[in-house]
């Protein structure tokens, strides 16, 4: 008689009753992702068929791998198994080789060191038992975890705001800092460079679980900055504050218009008495690195940090500051006329020493991307379709991760993306619906 298999749809759970024959039944209850295999694999993306979706069908998303060859494929992925004391060795290992995962995906956000993933857990077995064979096809409600980039480790994640991270962290949120501390704790902050920022510190609960918490403020310039004996400090609105606990701070010394970070070394700029100071911040104290006397009207604001390229920090507040940290030269260099107005008055992003700027036509979007250093220019134009009007347009991305896009939503509600910097070795995802792809290595 041919073996019969019964499976139960369950939803936040997943315990299945094998039946192996007549006499016999057994328990597999899967808890989880274990691992998702990253040998190899450049980037995680998460696509639907393009065709499934343009016939009406089904057009789910999974998560797909990007090898180094640019070859999409479905990852390889290991998952926790709890087996009743029924279950010989011997079907433990048939069913742990047989089984078929797949992650099917809500949504995915770049985390820095991790990939954030709300998914949808499915496989099938076809565990075969005395020459007869049946499929068994499980899903799992929907969960929260990441995926640590190194290693492909699987952990799930809990926190009283994860259930509205999509909502807390806006779509033309950037990350722009990823740092970690012995203790194992890992801060994030996503702006949107002119507007509003979000930190997400993520704490290590155990070898499985990570617990998240999230801050957003109506302020653009939140950073984490963290010194070489290990010290957190939060950068805000011109005071840096050191992480003394979980909920409290105490401040450095000074007022800094811009601050930055070049390995472990902490870089915070401050005007007083018209001198413009260069300190190096080191255990709660500042240290003076460089001085330069300015005049009165220096208007530095509180600065967007460009980034350091070439050994030379770059930050921009209305003016261009430049500090070079082999000789300790202080520059302040004036932006073209033109070149301001493109920056402050269309939708624009600083990113590894560069302003993109995305000047809205009526058929296009110019972008202009305005190199920081010497004020070169690049133009490029990206059409829409024939008597479609654009709604809106923003940047996505993460400077860590080292990639940059733009959004162009139309008011039809299609989006439009662009790879901007950093994902331009990507394959073309022919025959598949692009909703996010998030590289692996870290800048």
């Amino acid at each position: 008689m041919k073996n019969v298999f019964k499976s139960l749809l369950l939803i936040l759970s997943c315990a299945v009753v094998f039946a192996a024959c007549e006499d016999k039944s057994f328990n597999a209850n899967v808890l989880g992702v274990s691992s998702i295999n990253v040998d190899g694999v450049k980037a995680f993306a998460s696509l639907s068929n393009a065709s499934s979706s343009r016939a009406g069908g089904s057009s789910e998303s999974l998560l797909y791998a990007i090898d180094e060859d640019n070859n999409i494929s479905l990852p390889d992925i290991t998952c926790d198994f709890e087996f009743g004391d029924e279950v010989t060795e011997e079907e433990r290992q048939a069913i742990i080789k047989d089984m078929n995962a797949t992650i099917r995906t809500e949504s995915m956000r770049d985390f820095g060191s991790y990939v954030f993933i709300k998914n949808q857990l499915s496989y099938t077995s076809s565990y075969i038992e005395q020459g007869g064979k049946a499929e068994v096809t499980v899903a799992v409600g929907f969960i929260n975890s990441v995926v640590r980039k190194s290693d492909g480790k699987t952990l799930n994640l809990f926190g009283p705001r994860i259930y509205e991270l999509d909502h807390v962290l806006l779509g033309n949120d950037i990350l722009v800092d990823n740092i970690s501390d012995s203790k194992g704790n890992t801060y994030m902050v996503y702006s949107d460079c002119f507007s509003s920022s979000t930190l997400v510190t993520l704490s290590e609960q155990s070898e499985k679980e990570l617990s998240l918490s999230s801050l957003r403020d109506n302020i653009p310039y939140i950073r984490m900055l963290v010194d070489a004996n290990d010290n957190v400090y939060m950068s805000r609105c011109g005071e840096i504050l050191k992480k003394i606990s979980a909920e409290s701070y105490e401040p450095v010394e000074g007022y800094y218009s811009a601050v930055g970070q070049v390995g472990k070394q902490i870089y915070a700029v401050s005007v007083e008495n018209n001198s413009l100071n260069v300190y190096t911040i080191l255990n709660s104290k500042r240290q003076l690195d460089a001085t330069m006397t300015i005049t009165d009207d220096l208007s530095l604001k509180e600065a967007v940090y460009a980034g350091c390229v070439n050994g030379e920090l770059v930050w921009y507040g209305g003016e261009l500051l430049k500090y070079n940290i082999a000789d300790k030269s202080i520059k302040i260099q004036q932006l073209d006329q033109t070149n301001q107005e493109l920056i402050a008055c269309n939708k624009s992003q600083i990113f590894n020493g560069v302003a993109y700027c995305a000047v809205c036509k009526d058929t296009y979007v110019e972008l202009v991307a305005i190199n920081l250093q010497n004020e070169e220019k690049t133009v490029s134009k990206i059409d829409i379709p024939q008597g479609e009007t654009i709604e809106k347009v923003s940047f996505s991305g993460s400077i860590p991760s080292d990639y940059l896009r733009l959004n162009i939503w139309l008011q039809n509600g299609e989006l439009i993306q662009r790879d901007v910097h950093g994902v331009d070795e990507m394959p073309n995802f022919k025959g598949y619906e692009v909703h996010e792809v998030i590289p692996l290595k870290l800048s």
